[in-house]
């Protein structure tokens, strides 16, 4: 992203460049985007398997019962997932940071929660 912001001569490039960077270092964006990051392979492999056009039933609730399960530990892994990011981001409010944290993983472990 710098070099396109250092090199092109383009402003809209520029712009979208410099952009990209700031959501790129966003910690609540990069959280979000490594949640979803986590559980999408699973809803793409549920969402495959229920368009099948033959599917029996027993095999279906036996799929959902494996993308809960699935979703159950994402949910458990969100305290790893925070430690990542902790490591990654650095900041001089270590308190704020702290709360916003438990914030995201309260929030996640709820969005996990309706999902199931």
């Amino acid at each position: 992203m710098g070099k396109i912001e250092l090199t092109s001569k383009q402003a809209v490039a520029i712009n979208q460049a410099g952009a990209i960077r700031l959501m790129l270092e966003d910690s609540k964006f990069v959280f979000w985007l490594t949640v979803f990051h986590n559980i999408m392979p699973d809803v793409d492999v549920l969402y495959n398997q229920l368009q099948k056009t033959r599917t029996v039933s027993a095999l279906i609730r036996k799929q959902v019962k494996v993308f809960q399960q699935l979703l159950e530990n994402e949910r458990k892994k969100m305290d790893t997932v925070t430690k990542e990011m902790s490591a990654s981001y650095e900041t001089s409010r270590k308190r704020k940071r702290g709360n916003i944290h438990i914030n995201r993983v309260v929030a996640a472990t709820e969005m996990l929660s309706r999902i199931k």
